[in-house]
């Protein structure tokens, strides 16, 4: 008969992995590694949560201990970092980043600052919704002390947002399904690793779940909305929201919507954001396994790069696809977990 391998060990194993994967994760010569770190935790998880046997605490407690081992890491996955410390620089100047792009001359006495130079679209207006722009405001108050200072503010922020989600979901879920989420190593390394602004939206999303479960229309209304301030496209769930919770639903993400509004709220802000959105749509990559399986066939039969074409392809696809999608739920009503699997 075969011995199980105790608990204990694969809890330790995983801990090690992570530990690898922190490590790794701050050298690119070491990616690699990262990488099979990543995979070894990842395996790991459906052979806990088979077992049945992990507690919330124990969830909760590696949980915290996961994002402590990232925390101290550098913007080296991603310079996305750059430009939420810049953001943030042009707001404590009491300036609007929706207003003035970066390379603009009302901000010429900014271009002598080291993070300008690492911006990679500095031609562009943000593209960050308030709530992102806010925690940007608050990281931008500490530049004085070096940019560094100003993202680890940033980023501390974010994941103190995710974090506060897992506590939540801790309160919804069983412990095996928490640790699915909790100790996955890519809600790691993106939220508490590199602070990406995804970290906040989790939280706002589990919100509005939570008020969902509570029959609280108005707050789970006003969290949607604010997982679309931070990332827009949470607000495509809204009219499921809404027929499934009534018209306070929309009164609470009416009004949240409002109050993060008004501090940038400009008729030039507006047209500037909607102009940066279709320049992003068009110049970066989205959904990473449709879009490389479509770029690498179109590449093999028509020996051209369709990457430029691709992404508002999809986008228009997504877009058109909506309605489609409203009316099916009208008629069928499908549970609101299911939509928001789908999307």
């Amino acid at each position: 008969m075969k011995k199980r391998v105790p608990d204990a060990a694969l809890l330790a194993v995983l801990v090690v992995g992570m530990a690898g994967l922190a490590f790794c994760a701050r050298r690119p010569a070491l990616w690699p590694g990262m990488v099979g770190c990543a995979a070894l935790s990842t395996a790991l998880l459906p052979v806990l949560w088979k077992r049945r046997s992990v507690t919330t605490g124990q969830v909760l407690a590696l949980a915290v201990l996961f994002r402590l081992m990232v925390i101290g890491m550098p913007p080296t996955l991603s310079d996305d970092a750059h430009r939420y410390v810049w953001d943030g620089l042009v707001q404590r100047e009491g300036m609007s980043p929706y207003v003035h792009r970066p390379s603009a001359k009302e901000l010429k006495v900014l271009h002598s600052k080291k993070i300008y130079s690492k911006l990679n679209s500095e031609k562009y207006y943000s593209v960050y919704p308030p709530v992102s722009e806010m925690v940007f405001w608050m990281g931008g108050q500490f530049y004085e002390a070096g940019a560094s200072i100003s993202y680890y503010i940033i980023k501390c922020i974010f994941a103190l947002f995710e974090v506060a989600a897992v506590f939540l979901l801790a309160r919804m879920v069983a412990a095996r399904d928490l640790m699915l989420y909790a100790w996955q190593p890519l809600a790691v390394l993106e939220a508490a690793g590199q602070g990406h602004t995804e970290a906040a939206c989790v939280f706002f999303l589990v919100a509005t779940v939570w008020a969902c479960r509570k029959g609280r229309p108005a707050l789970a209304g006003a969290a949607l909305a604010g997982a679309g301030g931070v990332k827009l496209f949470p607000l495509v769930l809204l009219p499921f929201l809404w027929q499934r919770m009534g018209r306070r639903t929309l009164w609470g993400a009416s009004a949240a919507l409002v109050l993060m509004a008004l501090p940038y709220a400009s008729l030039e802000a507006g047209a500037h954001l909607v102009e940066s959105l279709r320049l992003y749509v068009r110049l970066f990559e989205f959904n990473a396994g449709p879009y490389y399986a479509l770029k690498g066939t179109l590449l093999a039969l028509t020996g051209e790069d369709w990457s430029k074409t691709l992404g508002p392809l999809l986008s228009g696809v997504f877009l058109c696809g909506l309605p489609v999608l409203y009316t099916l739920d009208r008629a069928y009503r499908p549970s609101l977990a299911q939509i928001s699997r789908l999307a």
